[in-house]
């Protein structure tokens, strides 16, 4: 673990960030309707790529490529947060990085969120999206890649449409919310990005009457087969760790599965470029999109 990634862990202790998910129910459903609906990219898109803005049932999509390029590779990006939040500056930079350092398109949707939504309807929306991005551009080009909810929503997608796409990449996805054991339990108290209650937080709003075992919502019980090759990052100081080896072994028994086990790490590291290990995971990333791993 680098120093840098120490730092970083301190201070996000210090701050008690995940004393946010603690706020009142009503004061937090006033921060979800400010800020959940972004309806643009940050300016900078602008300026470094050829981005274009389209509408797909509402919801802003847009469609980012290295300027003067005509790139034979794909990325479909999905954002994490719960299924609640709007992309965060993390989440931004990382869809930059990948445009930039593995020169690919990059499909960005602004998918819709609970609690005007769920994860139901979530995923239909996202795979209708995926689906309309096959033609021209070849299912075997493309790389589905997401981040918590979002890693979740990739791999509910991918198992619900039969254009399978060339390789997933699965960034501390949710799975394992249904198990209340003592190791669980442990893993939610010593998780210093996600607060416990997330899970009921989550499950009311986004997983809104649906099991908390079902594939909808639970990575570990989606059906992997047919699945192309799929990398999975998470960290061991993540309240889903105790549940990725589950998650790996239903995966393996239908595709290949590449593991990268953060030591020490928390939840998402993978997303951040501001310690060498989340710099070393966006190469990694990038060379899979690339089709140069």
């Amino acid at each position: 673990m680098s120093v840098i990634y120490k730092f970083f862990d301190a201070a996000i202790r210090a701050v008690g960030a995940k004393h946010f998910y603690d706020m009142p129910e009503e004061e937090f459903l006033d921060f979800l309707r400010k800020t959940q609906h972004p309806r643009d990219l940050p300016e900078n898109f602008y300026r470094e790529f050829d981005t274009e803005r389209s509408e797909f049932l509402g919801r802003p999509v847009f469609y980012i490529k290295p300027r003067g390029e005509k790139p034979d590779k794909t990325v479909f990006f999905l954002h994490g947060g719960g299924g609640l939040f709007a992309p965060t500056r993390l989440h931004y930079k990382m869809a930059a990085n990948i445009v930039k350092r593995a020169g690919t398109e990059l499909i960005f949707p602004l998918y819709p969120l609970a609690p005007a939504s769920d994860a139901r309807y979530s995923a239909q929306w996202a795979v209708k999206l995926y689906e309309r991005s096959v033609p021209g551009r070849g299912e075997k080009n493309i790389t589905v890649i997401g981040d918590s909810a979002g890693a979740l929503l990739a791999a509910r997608i991918i198992s619900l449409t039969d254009s399978k796409p060339r390789g997933a990449v699965l960034i501390s996805p949710v799975t394992g919310v249904d198990k209340q054991d003592d190791e669980s339990r442990e893993a939610r108290r010593g998780d210093v990005i996600l607060s416990e209650r997330v899970i009921d937080i989550v499950g009311k709003y986004w997983g809104r009457g649906i099991p908390l075992d079902s594939p909808d919502i639970n990575a570990e019980y989606i059906d992997y087969t047919g699945f192309p090759p799929v990398v999975l990052y998470y960290g061991t100081n993540e309240m889903f760790a105790p549940h990725m080896d589950a998650l790996a072994a239903n995966i393996r028994k239908s595709a290949p599965v590449e593991i990268h086990r953060g030591e020490g790490m928390c939840h998402d590291w993978a997303v951040s470029s501001a310690f060498p290990e989340g710099r070393r995971a966006l190469i990694r990333i990038c060379n899979f999109a690339r089709g140069k791993n």
